[in-house]
């Protein structure tokens, strides 16, 4: 009987992870399909139309974009505790969104071949992190909570020096600068994602999972494997222009 149960236990978990991972990947490809479209849109508006309304009507959109991120997240947390509707409309649409923001990269000329290279390091490390997280024995939820902690501490202090670096012209220092603060977040955030496999494994053990629930995990993964890329990518462009 225990091991009915136990096998039972452990397919669930098996389908959790499945879903999970299958709702990430959807959002990934639906931010990668949208980034792709508005930057061909913008580039052929540039190329053919007026730059400077193009360029002015971009950057109005980035600023009204990021609003919508912050309140459509707040939107799925209030979704979620109510559980009575579904969390497909918000999660798409910040997918969407984001893939309005990383739209930004291809327009200014990064190739597609760096892109491709950030995705394998991202997909490669974020899983090895995950699953370390997944399958440790300790409790990895205080680490979660320091590391966030340590996070906000040090973007905060960050973000106090590189403004004084840029008005004092400093750009040599504003460039290690800028390094260290994309290779510490990673490493933050990579924690945040062992932390991640580690509470999904324990929300699988609890029994069935809600299909919103499990949209909000996948939701969690996907900023979390997006905050990775992002950092990557920055790290392969500060390393081609030092070169």
């Amino acid at each position: 009987m225990e091991q009915t149960i136990d096998q039972e236990g452990k397919r669930e978990q098996s389908r959790l992870l499945a879903r999970v991972f299958g709702y990430m990947a959807i959002g990934l490809a639906v931010t990668a399909i949208t980034s792709f479209l508005v930057a061909y849109g913008f580039a052929t508006w540039i190329v053919k139309g007026d730059s400077t309304v193009a360029g002015t009507t971009y950057t109005v959109l980035m600023i009204v974009s990021g609003i919508a991120l912050f309140v459509d997240t707040i939107v799925m947390m209030v979704m979620l505790r109510k559980d009575n509707h579904s969390l497909w409309v918000p999660y798409i649409l910040y997918t969407i969104i984001m893939g309005f923001f990383l739209s930004s990269f291809m327009l200014i000329g990064v190739p597609m071949e760096m892109f491709a290279e950030a995705f394998g390091i991202t997909a490669l490390t974020f899983l090895v992190m995950f699953f370390i997280g997944y399958f440790s024995p300790a409790n990895l939820n205080w680490l979660g909570m320091i590391a966030l902690g340590l996070l906000f501490s040090f973007l905060f202090i960050a973000s106090f020096f590189g403004i004084a670096f840029l008005i004092v012209g400093a750009w040599q220092a504003y460039w290690w600068m800028e390094l260290i603060c994309c290779v510490v977040v990673s490493v933050f955030v990579l924690i945040v994602v062992a932390v991640d496999g580690y509470r999904l494994k324990q929300i699988a053990a609890q029994g069935v999972v809600s299909n919103n629930y499990a949209l909000y995990l996948a939701f969690n993964m996907y900023t979390d494997f997006i905050s990775i890329f992002i950092r990557v990518l920055y790290l392969l462009m500060l390393a081609k222009s030092k070169n």
